[in-house]
């Protein structure tokens, strides 16, 4: 009996040393398609998935999809624009997380490449979806422009992140684009408006708004906003069923 329980010991010893080097890969493969992965049993933060997404896209060859950054006063509105580096985008899906205790988004329109986005946004739990797609492909084309309200006190400030299971872009023959996510972020420091990293902000007038509104029928004006109870997949299945490939909404 002695021997049994020992040799069993022994046996378990051997199998954990050798298992303990799959965690590793394991890890990484969470990054492998170019989409880090929040695993909640790792306890790990909104932060640490941003952190992770941004080292994966400097080490990895495949284009980018990115959310811009701002600093903005207290009570100010920034815009912040969603672009990608790949080539022959036409269509795109997304689900962007932020802190609504900093930050509240006001709209999102589109761009010079894709016009304005299908939307829904919710403020109480911070996260909007938004969809667009076009007929033809473009390289390199900013997708939408996101219009951030500060909410938040002087020093605050929230993640721009992309929840990577939501996020999709595609070509014009509807393929599937891989692309590393790289998410911004929104500083609230009362007296220090800056550019954000897409060159699209501007410097505040103390009206209460910054930025410029570039194209898509202005920031306000020709929004087409969904807002709907219940949840991003309520979208007419625009996150559930993946991104309208090759048709315009």
């Amino acid at each position: 009996m002695f021997d049994d329980t020992r040799h069993a010991a022994a046996l378990a010893l051997v199998l954990a040393l050798a298992l303990a080097p799959v965690a590793a890969p394991v890890a990484a493969a969470a990054t492998a398609g170019g989409t880090p992965v929040v695993t909640d049993g790792a306890g790990t933060t909104a932060s640490d998935n941003a952190l992770l997404s941004q080292q994966y896209a400097q080490q990895s060859d495949a284009p980018q999809l990115r959310l811009g950054s701002a600093t903005v006063n207290p009570n100010d509105t920034a815009v912040v624009r969603v672009s990608t580096d790949a080539s022959d985008i036409a269509g795109y899906q997304t689900n962007v997380t932020f802190d609504p205790s900093v930050v509240r988004v006001e709209g999102v329109v589109g761009s010079e490449d894709f016009a304005d986005p299908v939307v829904n946004v919710n403020n109480d739990e911070g996260w909007v979806v938004f969809t667009q797609s076009g007929t033809e492909g473009v390289d390199e084309p900013v997708l939408a422009r996101l219009r951030v309200t500060a909410v938040g006190d002087d020093g605050d400030s929230t993640d721009l992140s992309f929840v990577g299971e939501d996020t999709a872009v595609n070509d014009a023959d509807r393929a599937s684009v891989d692309v590393a996510l790289v998410g911004g972020e929104v500083d609230v420091a009362a007296g220090d408006v800056v550019a954000n990293n897409d060159g699209q902000q501007g410097a505040s007038d103390g009206s209460g708004t910054t930025g410029n509104g570039g194209t898509g029928g202005g920031l306000l004006g020709d929004v087409n906003l969904v807002v709907i109870a219940g949840g991003a997949a309520a979208l007419g299945g625009a996150v559930a069923g993946g991104v309208f490939l090759g048709k315009r909404l």
